[in-house]
């Protein structure tokens, strides 16, 4: 059935993506912390305080990038239904 091979792969491309999006949101949050973390004297740590600043940001990205997986999870799951209403179709005719 091409039309649901056709769905698989979009599935698997999807799934790649959200992948990708997913390894992105640990990396930015992983980033900057790792930098916080070694504090040895005073002017390590006024740029500490200058790099919580931009966190909302890197919270508001991450709130977009769960959303962009929640958006790719459903259409997974809707071509996963396509795909079985296919093969039923098909078993029938």
């Amino acid at each position: 059935n091409p039309a649901a091979a056709a769905a698989a792969a979009a599935a698997a491309v999807a799934a790649a993506a959200a992948a990708a999006a997913a390894a992105a949101a640990t990396a930015a949050i992983s980033g900057p912390h790792m930098q916080q973390h070694p504090v040895q004297n005073p002017h390590q740590q006024q740029q500490q305080q200058h790099q919580q600043q931009p966190q909302p940001q890197q919270q508001q990205q991450q709130k977009q990038q769960q959303q962009q997986q929640k958006q790719q999870q459903q259409q997974q799951q809707q071509q996963q239904q396509q795909q079985q209403q296919q093969h039923l179709s098909w078993w029938v005719s």
